[in-house]
């Protein structure tokens, strides 16, 4: 062993001890990369490597920083299984590992492996953290064999506290930054959620549907069991999603909400697992997933039932186990997160068709909550109309206060294909309409056949409005023939554009796959 050429070995220490306290945290792989370096040519070794137990408290030991001379092959960064499966515990239990040469070993898979790596002395020491061992420094030589005296491997026991050190704060800072990002995620997803709309906030409703809907609510809220929430669009599913988990013991932690259909199939993986650095083009930083704000709280996966199935498998992962590697990562991370479901799908068709995975099916239904259609909900819809307007008063600045009978019967005799939602939208556009202390509808709002009741001179804006919808009840069309009529008046007027801003489904107040669904079976076509 020469050291001479390197000056002392407490000059070692001291420069090694100066850069690791100098050096940025986000600098840190490079000045650990120079201190291997610097160990090696100081004790004229070979090879060195830095390995760490991830995550932590597991017994996964991945090899993370590695120098060798230029006549040998430095490590990769990969996980340490080749070495045996008997490394890690040996480590845990803070015991060294010498080899000073091949015959040290017994015979067998360990002695072949170790020949195979080119080695021919190796020293393993464990890296110790306030008592607790968060990885292994290595040395290894190749030109010659080392016995490993105890003077040599106490100088070495130094260098491997000194590398504790390093990543003692290498990983309260990766946890400061990570605490930090996840704060300011959650904050950021709280302020979209307060701005965004979220259609009524209480639910609204006496019906039975509705009552045996909400009882289902009162007896799977406390439990963990994962929701299935099935009802048309606009129904009202991501309300019961919310009662789901206000009513739950998680609901001091937040509800994450993902839109599965929203999202491109390129950019849902990402969005609900995260990503590393580097991942792909544009990952130009970390992102934590969906999954992992959730933590400890509850994920809404909505339109479930467009998810891609290669997505689908890692879902099932994530409910049957519990952990999932972000993109990039080969690194598995345990969470604690309840999933709550909705769909407007059939999902049982979509399992015949091959397009949802049975045992996901199967997993996601263990408590279904069917929501009724607005249209089955008896005497519900003067209560949601009276809810829509209060709120709607105090947001678009108006003051009615009067509800006519006659506009009540109008909007029961519409078919709400768009359920609550897009009545939420017809009472919006009638309150912008009105200009008094009375709710008047927009005599175009809904299909000319169910205005029959509402059509008088306090609600026509113009002669050529009557005459119009007078031509239209004279005509006797039946109710398909008006509400494609309608359909027709709204695409035209949209440029027949189906998503995206001032789209006909938002005109509508449906989802854009039921207007595409309506549209077929009306036979309405864009002209060429």
């Amino acid at each position: 062993m020469t050291t001479a050429a390197h000056g002392s070995f407490e000059q070692l220490l001291t420069r090694l001890s100066s850069h690791f306290v100098c050096q940025p945290v986000d600098q840190i792989d490079e000045v650990l990369n120079d201190a291997l370096r610097q160990v090696v040519e100081h004790f004229d070794l070979d090879r060195s490597s830095l390995a760490q137990f991830e995550p932590p408290g597991s017994d996964d030991l991945w090899l993370t920083h590695s120098w060798a001379r230029e006549s040998t092959e430095a490590l990769s960064a990969q996980p340490i299984e080749k070495l045996g499966p008997q490394l890690a515990t040996r480590l845990r239990a803070g015991q060294l590992i010498r080899v000073a040469s091949a015959a040290d070993l017994p015979e067998g898979p360990g002695r072949e492996r170790f020949a195979a790596s080119g080695l021919r002395s190796n020293l393993t020491l464990p890296v110790k953290v306030a008592g607790d061992v968060v990885g292994a420094l290595a040395f290894g030589t190749i030109r010659r064999e080392e016995s490993w005296e105890e003077n040599l491997m106490a100088r070495l026991r130094l260098v491997s506290e000194l590398f504790a050190s390093v990543l003692v704060r290498r990983r309260d800072d990766a946890e400061i930054r990570r605490l930090a990002a996840r704060l300011e995620a959650e904050n950021v997803y709280l302020r979209e959620e307060i701005a965004s709309v979220h259609g009524f906030r209480e639910i609204v409703g006496t019906s039975p549907p509705v009552q045996g809907a909400l009882y289902k609510v009162e007896q799977v809220a406390p439990t963990d069991a994962p929701v299935l929430i099935l009802g048309e669009t606009g129904t009202g599913k991501e309300l019961f999603a919310r009662a789901v988990h206000d009513h739950s013991p998680r609901s001091d932690r937040p509800l994450v909400k993902v839109n599965c259909a929203a999202l491109p199939s390129t950019l849902i993986e990402s969005e609900l697992f995260g990503h590393v650095k580097g991942a792909f083009t544009g990952a130009t930083a970390a992102k934590a997933g969906r999954f992992e704000l959730a933590d400890g709280g509850t994920i809404f996966l909505d339109e479930i039932g467009d998810m891609e199935l290669e997505l689908q498998a890692k879902l099932l992962r994530v409910l049957q186990e519990g952990e999932f590697e972000p993109v990039g990562s080969a690194r598995t991370r345990k969470i604690d997160v309840r999933v709550i479901a909705a769909t407007n799908r059939d999902l049982r068709e979509a399992m015949q068709e091959g397009s949802f995975r049975s045992d996901l099916y199967y997993r996601l239904n263990v408590f279904p909550i069917e929501l009724p259609p607005l249209r089955e909900r008896h005497g519900d819809l003067p209560k949601l109309v009276r809810f829509f307007v209060e709120r709607g008063n105090k947001r678009l600045g108006r003051q009615v206060e009067k509800l006519p009978s006659r506009v009540v019967e109008a909007l029961e005799a519409h078919e709400w294909p768009g359920n609550v939602r897009e009545l939420q939208n017809v009472i919006d556009r009638a309150l912008i309409l009105s200009p008094g202390d009375t709710l008047e509808l927009d005599p175009t709002t809904l299909n000319p056949a169910s205005l029959s009741p509402v059509v008088n001179s306090e609600l026509v804006a113009s002669p050529e409005t009557a005459a119009g919808v007078a031509r239209a009840e004279a005509s006797k069309r039946t109710l398909a023939e008006a509400e494609r009529d309608h359909v027709e008046t709204v695409l035209e007027e949209c440029g027949w554009r189906i998503n995206g801003p001032g789209n006909a489904a938002e005109w509508l107040g449906i989802h854009p796959s039921t207007l595409r669904h309506r549209m077929k079976k009306l036979g309405i076509q864009r002209p060429r």
